[in-house]
């Protein structure tokens, strides 16, 4: 534990004068990451320069409220490997004569560059965004430059990204070379990630909270757990890890996919499986069948930054035997409050809430709540 930085307080007044939360029950701040280094995946826009075609390409973040770059490619956050690869990459955009897209004149060709590398093996995913595939085989002669530079390149995709705005993924991934999926491990738990899936950007850090939620679930003894807005299934295999018997929910097809592949590179004491389904349908029409015969002990939801939302919360509360456990996994402080509010109102109690700064410099929090249902 560290002194709690300034957005933790900021946070925190989000939850009023303490009618949602008793300060008794905030138990603080954990810092789960250095402050340099941790990032291990890193989207990065590219731009021509204004300084005319000679000069290389512009690859960095977008300064606050602008589309403009002026900072980058290498940054504190970002591992030594990304920012020692990336620091070549502009000179050789320009050598190997792939050119920056512009969205004005919808000319050229790279629009944002993806990097993913692997916190156990330190591996390296690359995706290069681009508006068409005309300069692919120079893209392919670049990265077989960077790997003779000694870089663990193990897998290189192109999207072709053709949608004007900000969606950076078309999800139409080509392999250019290497392998299929970056292999990867939070804690004895291996993972296959493929390009495009969401894969927690501090992985270390993240195992840490992981192994916050299995010190707070306990022993499964036998008991069964729900991994609503499961991914592709960290949750649901670090409380198959203790011994509960788990079923994730997730309506993205893709990460369904993941999490089945994930489960065959590992070895559970008791059985876990996945549905692919909307959580509220999920909620409404199988909870009860699915939880037949079995000891209910946690529910474990980890939803978008938007939260559960009203609708999920009233179904939880309807659906939720009185003994069963909620533990709400939130990076967006807003948003778990307003859900806060409407399980408080419909009998339920926060037992503690803490949070984690998994991205040190930023806004941003990860936060863990434990409800039950009020005693009377």
């Amino acid at each position: 534990m560290r002194e709690a930085p300034e957005k933790f307080g900021d946070a925190i007044r989000c939850l009023s004068d303490g009618s949602l939360v008793p300060s008794h029950r905030i138990l603080g701040c954990s810092s789960v990451s250095s402050d340099e280094g941790y990032r291990h995946t890193v989207k990065l826009p590219v731009k021509k320069s204004t300084e005319g075609q000679e000069v290389p390409p512009l690859i960095g973040m977008y300064d606050p409220g602008t589309h403009e770059i002026s900072t980058g490619p290498c940054y504190p956050e970002q591992t030594d490997t990304i920012n020692n690869m990336l620091s070549f990459l502009p000179e050789l955009l320009s050598e190997y004569e792939v050119e920056a897209f512009c969205e004005e004149s919808k000319t050229g060709c790279l629009r944002y560059v993806f990097v993913r590398q692997s916190s156990s093996a330190g591996s390296l995913q690359l995706i290069f965004v681009v508006f068409h595939t005309e300069q692919k085989s120079n893209i392919e002669k670049l990265c077989k430059h960077l790997k003779s530079e000694g870089f663990p390149i193990v897998s290189v995709f192109l999207d072709k990204q053709q949608t004007p705005g900000n969606e950076i993924f078309a999800y139409d991934f080509q392999k250019l070379m290497g392998k299929e999926v970056l292999a990867d491990s939070i804690g004895d738990i291996r993972f296959h990630i493929k390009p495009g899936s969401f894969f927690q950007a501090n992985p270390k850090g993240a195992a840490k909270i992981y192994r916050r939620i299995q010190a707070l679930a306990g022993e499964g003894q036998g008991g069964f757990a729900l991994d609503l807005y499961c991914g592709t299934g960290p949750i649901a295999f670090h409380m198959a890890e203790l011994g509960y018997s788990v079923i994730g929910v997730e309506e993205i097809e893709q990460a369904v996919a993941s999490a089945q592949v994930n489960k065959e590179l590992n070895i559970f004491p008791e059985e876990v499986g996945f549905v692919c389904e909307d959580v509220a349908s999920f909620l409404q029409h199988e909870m009860k069948q699915a939880c037949v015969g079995k000891d209910l002990k946690w529910v474990t939801v980890n939803p978008s930054r938007k939260g559960l939302g009203a609708e999920v919360c009233k179904l939880l509360l309807e659906c939720l035997p009185e003994s069963t456990q909620l533990l709400y996994m939130s990076c967006e402080m807003e948003s778990l409050s307003a859900d806060l509010k409407v399980l408080k109102d419909g009998g339920m109690a926060v037992k503690q809430i803490e949070a984690f700064d998994l991205f040190p410099g930023t806004k941003h929090l990860e936060w863990l709540t434990v409800l039950s249902r009020l005693k009377h």
